[in-house]
């Protein structure tokens, strides 16, 4: 577990080649992994992306040492790229695949699909243009997320999206844990889709505060009214908002709005 409650799982859909005679299936797993997490972790050293941490994390456990990459290039919303020596990398969700023109193997898409019905995010890791492993990460709500959401709802009158870049299957998962209907989940949209969202909402007539922490969150927390920053989130996150959650608790969420309207009606009274 990371700082932002990420897990990361490695599915064995793996390919290597090995050049140590022939160890058993335990070792030749093992190198595998490591492997994987070897290029992985490298690549997402210079990422901003939260769930990068739960790759970082993961390749700590193993002792996996990192390498120097060349060419990073962040694909907003879909993944990123690098070379590590020889090999190109590329690490990011489905939509990413036919976008860079990725051979997707068979076995990919089933393993991506196993994952994202437990609630996981799905990444692939692609080499020199071909897939050869799926990452599991595991976004976990923090714990006080749902009572959050039931009182923004209940007790303050405030509609709750989800609004994610995640896969449809992997935000109805986290959101029936917290508390979100169906029909206010917003799934599978690029930081561009996030803005529209927000932008629709407030040309409907809504206030719109957007709470994030990621670099992906940004724009939308931006074009929002009120932008909302978990103080543990990225440096672009923290700069972007109007309000930072220092304690990194949504419960602050609360403490926030609920300051806000007192002193807007001792405003009024005045």
């Amino acid at each position: 577990e990371t700082e932002s409650g990420k897990y990361v799982m490695v599915k064995k859909l793996i390919r290597t080649q090995m050049k140590c005679g022939r160890p058993d299936n335990a070792s030749l797993n093992d190198i595998a992994v490591k492997n994987i997490l070897r290029m992985a972790a490298s690549a997402e050293y210079s990422s901003e992306h939260p769930l990068s941490k739960g790759i970082m994390k993961k390749a700590a456990e193993h002792n996996v040492s990192l390498e120097q990459v060349d060419g990073f290039v962040n694909e907003a919303g879909s993944g990123i790229r690098c070379r590590l020596g020889d090999k190109s990398i590329h690490i990011g969700n489905r939509r990413s695949l036919k976008a860079n023109g990725i051979e997707t193997r068979v076995g990919t898409l089933n393993a991506m699909q196993y994952l994202e019905d437990r609630g996981q995010t799905a990444v692939v890791v692609s080499i020199d243009g071909v897939t050869e492993a799926v990452i599991g990460l595991l976004d976990r709500a923090r714990v006080e997320a749902s009572q959050v959401v039931t009182i923004l709802r209940q007790k303050m009158g405030i509609q709750v999206y989800m609004l994610t870049g995640d896969n449809a299957r992997t935000a109805a998962v986290v959101a029936r844990d917290i508390g979100i209907p169906p029909s206010f989940i917003i799934a599978d949209v690029l930081p561009e889709g996030k803005v529209h969202c927000i932008k629709q909402l407030q040309e409907d007539g809504h206030c719109v505060a957007m709470c994030g922490d990621g670099v992906n969150d940004s724009p939308a927390m931006a074009q929002s009214d009120i932008g909302i920053a978990i103080g543990s989130g990225t440096d672009v996150a923290v700069e972007t908002a109007g309000i930072v959650l220092m304690n990194s608790s949504l419960s602050d969420v609360l403490v926030a709005l609920d300051l806000s309207r007192t002193v807007f009606r001792r405003i009024k009274l005045n």
